[in-house]
Parts: structure tokens; C-alpha cells; sequence
């Protein structure tokens, strides 16, 4: 795979749509309403510097980096199981070198990412909805 990763300075028809399939994906899925209230809105998020996207000919990922956290590693559902957030993930750390990771609750494919480039599970966090 020939990911590139580009900082994303300004809302973009083609992160607009990564972002409105991620919007869409987690529907239903616990704790995303979560990340999506502390994130805010796409542009206020790409206002803090905060996006990347992965491309390799064309949009294949999105990830929201934010305070040595990455928040958010989507991959567009027509390029899932090809390598393609190992990628987005190798890139991210030679650009911005996060620190940690947010999973949610449940999403094995995740943490399996994260725990097979060496991460591992740390802190548990709880919060009464």
C-alpha cells in the first residue's frame, strides 16, 4: 500500500464525505455520540489542526489527532482489511507521533490495530450517561 497522509487545512468535498460515512457508521454505535460531542463540528475540528487524511490514488482514511490522542482512525468501507489504517496509523506516528488512542466500547477491530503495533490497553474510563 502507498498511503500518503496529508494534514487537512480546510473542509474538503472529499473529507466531507469521509466524514458524513464516519457520521453515518456510527449510528447506534456506544460511545460515538460521546467522541462526537467532544470533538464538535468538521470544520471547528480541521480549524485546530487537528485532521488527516489517507489517500492512496484517492480518500481511503480519516484520522482526528488531537492532543497526542488519536480520537478518531476511520477507513472509507470500500478499502476496510487492506492494510489501510495499519498504514494511516504508521504514518500518523512518523507525523505527529500520538501517544494514545481512543477505542470505543466493543470495537475489537480497534484495539486489535492498536495492540498489534505494540500499543497496549492502559486506562479504562467511566462516565454515567
Amino acid at each position: 500500500m502507498a498511503l500518503r497522509l496529508e494534514h487537512v487545512a480546510h473542509v474538503t468535498h472529499e473529507v466531507q464525505t469521509l466524514w458524513d460515512e464516519l457520521f453515518e457508521a456510527s449510528h447506534g454505535v456506544r460511545g460515538a455520540s460521546a467522541i462526537f460531542d467532544d470533538l464538535g463540528d468538521l470544520a471547528g475540528v480541521v480549524e485546530r489542526g487537528c485532521v488527516w487524511l489517507g489517500r492512496d490514488g484517492q480518500p481511503v482514511s480519516l484520522a482526528v489527532v488531537e492532543s497526542g490522542i488519536v480520537k478518531i482512525l476511520f477507513v472509507d468501507s470500500g478499502h476496510r482489511r487492506q492494510g489501510v489504517a495499519r498504514s494511516t496509523l504508521a504514518e500518523l506516528v512518523k507525523a505527529v507521533a500520538p501517544l494514545d488512542a481512543w477505542a470505543l466500547p466493543g470495537d475489537r477491530a480497534s484495539k486489535s490495530l492498536y495492540e498489534s503495533v505494540g500499543w497496549r490497553a492502559r486506562l479504562l474510563t467511566m462516565r454515567g450517561d
